[in-house]
């Protein structure tokens, strides 16, 4: 996982009596490699509001850097399942497809 990359597409954000432009939902790719073979999707996860999840603590959005947005997004609950899916996907392409079954010779 430490080798995982993560390119931000997007973020939402929205403010409320307590904090300004927080960052609640992230869309990015996420490329990993696993068993020999490197793959990329595009996921969603939502951050939660400022506090909730450790290491998510607010920042002004004119000063957060790429770098803290991918680190409060492996933070979530939601990314070990996102990287799931993603190793699922490769580990099905990788299984070979058998078109030629005992019956049929």
């Amino acid at each position: 996982m430490e080798n995982d990359i993560i390119n931000i597409l997007s973020v939402r954000k929205q403010s409320d009596d307590n904090f300004v432009d927080f960052i609640t939902i992230v869309k990015f790719d996420l490329t990993i490699n696993y068993l020999g073979t490197t793959d990329t999707g595009t996921f969603e996860v939502y951050l939660g509001y400022p506090g909730i999840f450790e290491n998510l603590e607010y920042t002004d959005y004119s000063n957060i850097t790429e770098s803290q947005i991918i680190e409060w997004v492996k933070n979530t609950p939601d990314y070990l399942q996102v990287r799931g899916d993603l190793e699922h996907k490769i580990w099905k392409n990788n299984q070979p497809e058998e078109t030629s079954f005992p019956w049929s010779e």
